[in-house]
């Protein structure tokens, strides 16, 4: 009985309807895509990306990504459109025009982003990701919506933001991953003015709400609903809107389990109003029918269909009949013990509606009951016909959701892959780097040990020959350079401090300090970058990222800690505490980033991979040394590492997030004309892996 006000709607436009969800659900996918360049295969294309650029209506931050969406869909078809009824639609026509559809896309990102017109490439994008989760290339899809929010913010357009976001909510939530969609459609709210109209607020209200009802959160749900009667209830003129939230309050008592309360509020309902839509009395039977209360549903029935009836007639001038209340029928009339009345609704049934893709769920459960209805009389034939379609349609009901689970662990398992990935990858990275380490350091002891050998017996022999004197001058020369060698390559190694002192006690003890600030960066879609690019162009580019990242931190005085993989950490505040302040380590951060922006412009212009880089910065206690004798390395451990890494991970491309310590350090901090010298967002509470809920807030220059 669910819906049964708007179903019978529905059946009597069907014809419409079939196309229109179609192009609704298309336009809701919009989100995320990466930042890609792909040049226009065809002529047509090149036409279709200079109208684009001409066009307004494609940056626009609130409908662009629904307009650019029908230019390039009717594109993607040829320039045709295809008529369903009395309606002519634009839509992909087959799977060949949604991969053009594809390229079309990509093309138009290129486009956008070489004239530096971000808002309109995110609407490109979004473009693609709909239409790769058309074809079922959810992970790219993924990947887009998430770029597409990167996108977005880059362009500080709040409205342009709160649409990616909310594409990537609809995105989950038609992949049945609601925790995910809350999360995203939270963090949209978030964003929303103050200022916001009532209406708009009581939508998001209305959303919410389904999306805590198929969560199985429904005393969250029904505050949600509260909260959007309230408003509704002050919207002039507004009495759709507040009916939908009533009935949607309905739904999710009875999803709840609240059987008693949702009769009481249909019983209030259709009291109150007696020429409403018409759902109320319908709803009361449902109510009753939950109840167990079968004889009195059963007998209320026929008045609560007339009335809808009387209601449809009114609204169309036709006569509108629907399948579903057939199915409500057949269900009560079996409860009651009558089987030969529920075989007769259900052949009835049977003749006026053939299957549909809409109408599929209605025929699986009127086979059910017309089966148990035939089995009660003895027409074993008619039963086993009726079962045996019942199982086929069941089954096929079951492998569409095992589909949809299925995508929705694999786009769920993508993403802890990749984490897990990056950080495998930084283990054997790290283990690499120390082997090779090690050998350049006995390599350098040995030569070392050669070149004094060398020296002194070079000595012994001068002392009786002035003539060689010269020779004498040039290997000791030698050895003073191979010994300034060496102490680059230690200092390079270990902080000067830390150096001194395993050279004069051969061995340096591990410190306590109460205040560093750590500095942890890593590539966003490193993995998927590197899987595009030669092993030596992976390095390059590496050493290009993290040789300006050597230069950006030397100029403030902060130590260069390691490098694992594609991650670099370092610290400000040791091994000398009054050498850099929080602030210095922010302004690095900031820097950094501001290289990768001018790095991934430089790059795209070539057509070339690019990375985008996250960095999470948290101030605290460290402990700093070296440990044992071999293999040794300058390192930093301690809780403030953990949650240094948390920040990092918790963050956002093309972002710095600063936890609140650090925030409390540096929110003062002015630069030498006296103005303030950061601006910040906060983020609120954000769950971090292994640390709960922090505190955390991006930072930008002021």
């Amino acid at each position: 009985m669910r819906n049964l006000v708007l179903v019978p709607l529905l059946r009597y436009m069907h014809h419409l309807l079939r196309v229109s969800v179609v192009r609704c659900i298309t336009t809701g996918l919009v989100a995320s895509a990466c930042y890609s360049i792909v040049i226009a295969q065809d002529r047509r294309a090149d036409d279709l990306v200079s109208r684009v650029l001409n066009d307004p209506g494609s940056s626009d931050p609130y409908m662009g990504s629904s307009h650019l969406l029908s230019v390039i869909v009717e594109e993607a078809n040829e320039g045709t459109t295809f008529q369903v009824g009395s309606m002519t639609v634009t839509a992909y026509k087959d799977q060949s025009s949604m991969l053009r559809g594809v390229e079309l896309a990509d093309s138009v990102v290129h486009a956008f982003a070489e004239h530096e017109n971000r808002c309109g490439m995110v609407n490109a994008m979004l473009v693609r990701a709909s239409t790769n989760a058309y074809l079922q290339r959810y992970q790219a899809a993924l990947e887009d919506h998430l770029v597409s929010i990167s996108n977005a913010e880059l362009t500080r357009d709040t409205a342009l933001l709160i649409e990616a976001i909310s594409a990537l909510k609809w995105f989950f939530a038609r992949r049945s991953m609601y925790p995910e969609a809350l999360e995203a459609m939270d963090r949209a709210i978030a964003l929303r003015p103050d200022f916001s109209k009532n209406e708009q607020l009581t939508d998001e209200n209305a959303d919410r709400a389904s999306l805590l009802d198929q969560s199985g959160r429904f005393h969250e749900a029904l505050s949600e609903l509260e909260k959007g009667i309230g408003r509704s209830a002050s919207i002039p003129a507004d009495s759709l809107r507040l009916f939908m939230l009533l009935q949607k309050r309905f739904e999710v008592l009875m999803h709840s389990g609240a059987f008693e309360a949702a009769l009481n509020m249909a019983t209030e309902k259709a009291a109150l109003d007696p020429g409403g839509m018409a759902s109320w009395p319908l709803k009361r039977v449902e109510a009753l029918d939950s109840l167990g209360r079968y004889h009195e549903a059963l007998e209320e029935f026929p008045n609560a269909i007339a009335r809808v009836k009387r209601w449809f007639l009114n609204l169309t001038g036709e006569e509108v009949d629907f399948g579903e209340r057939y199915v409500q029928q057949a269900r009560l009339e079996l409860r009651v013990g009558d089987p030969g009345a529920t075989e007769r609704t259900s052949r009835t049934f049977l003749a006026k509606f053939p299957i549909d893709r809409l109408n599929a769920e209605e025929h699986i459960h009127i086979h059910q009951l017309r089966a148990e209805a035939c089995a009660r009389l003895g027409q074993w034939k008619e039963a086993y016909a009726s079962r045996a379609r019942y199982d086929q349609l069941a089954d096929s009901i079951r492998r569409h959701d095992a589909a949809l689970e299925r995508t929705r662990f694999q786009l769920q398992y993508g993403m802890q892959q990749r984490l897990l990935a990056d950080s495998l990858n930084h283990r054997l990275e790290k283990e690499r780097m120390t082997a090779q380490a090690e050998t350049r350091l006995a390599g350098e002891r040995l030569r070392r040990n050669g070149l004094l050998f060398s020296g002194t017996l070079v000595g012994l022999a001068a002392l009786g020959l002035w003539g060689r004197l010269r020779t004498t001058r040039r290997a000791k020369a030698q050895v003073e350079r191979e010994q300034a060698r060496s102490e680059r390559l230690l200092l390079n190694i270990l902080p000067f401090e830390v150096a001194q002192e395993l050279k004069q006690k051969g061995e340096a003890q591990a410190r306590h300090f109460d205040q560093a600030t750590i500095l942890f960066t890593d590539f966003k879609g490193f993995t998927e970058a590197s899987e595009r690019m030669s092993a030596q162009e992976l390095v390059q580019e590496l050493n290009a990222c993290f040789k300006a990242f050597d230069k950006i931190i030397d100029k403030r005085g902060i130590e260069k800690i390691k490098t694992i993989g594609d991650a670099y950490m370092c610290a400000g505040g040791l091994p000398d505490p009054g050498s850099t302040s929080p602030a210095d380590v922010v302004t690095a951060a900031l820097e950094m980033q501001a290289f990768m922006r001018l790095r991934k412009v430089q790059r795209s212009a070539l057509g070339l991979p690019v990375f985008e880089m996250r960095v999470g910065i948290h101030t605290g206690p460290v402990i700093a040394g070296i440990v044992g004798v071999k293999k040794f390395q300058y390192d930093i451990w301690g809780d403030t590492v953990n949650t240094a890494s948390r920040m990092e991970s918790s963050g956002a491309a093309g972002q710095v997030n600063i936890s609140a310590i650090t925030y409390d350090l540096v929110n003062e901090h002015k630069k030498a004309d006296g103005s303030v010298a950061f601006a910040f967002t906060p983020r609120g509470k954000v769950h971090a892996k292994g640390k709960g809920e922090l505190e955390m807030y991006f930072v930008t220059l002021a």
